[in-house]
């Protein structure tokens, strides 16, 4: 349902952007609580900080995508994933470890009419670069990579 409303949104007149969203735990204690509380507890964060319009779906293991309708310009791309790093940073209590995690981010902004999977393959080589510039980074596509 969601890659249905993503391609819907990709074939309507209004720009998308796409954020595959990896994190990357720092643990302040020597072990850690179960993968899918942390995960729950980010999610939540990460919801906190979208629209109604947009859609976040866990992509697989560790990873998520952001679907951003209505985004017009990569600055505000580039506000939304500043504003995700701020949320996931503060220190999260969960069954009495503290966990502070990062996220690095790739952003792909879609015109009208491309394909929801294009998005997503320029979005994720971009959240590739970002997870090799370190921890919490955000890299916007860059059409030239494919030249």
């Amino acid at each position: 349902a969601s890659m249905a409303r993503c391609t819907r949104a990709a074939r309507s007149s209004e720009r998308i952007s796409s954020m595959p969203i990896s994190r990357m735990p720092v643990c302040q204690r020597n072990s850690m609580p179960p993968e899918p509380k942390v995960r729950a507890f980010r999610a939540d964060r990460i919801r906190s900080r979208v629209r109604s319009a947009d859609v976040l779906a866990r992509f697989g293991g560790d990873e998520f995508v952001l679907v951003l309708p209505a985004i017009h310009t990569v600055a505000n791309a580039e506000r939304i994933a500043a504003s995700l790093h701020e949320v996931v940073a503060a220190p999260m209590q969960i069954e009495g470890h503290s966990i502070v995690m990062t996220l690095s981010i790739g952003v792909a902004l879609v015109c009208p009419g491309e394909n929801a999977d294009v998005a997503l393959r320029q979005a994720d080589a971009a959240l590739y670069r970002a997870k090799r510039q370190g921890k919490a980074c955000t890299v916007v596509y860059d059409p030239a990579w494919e030249s």
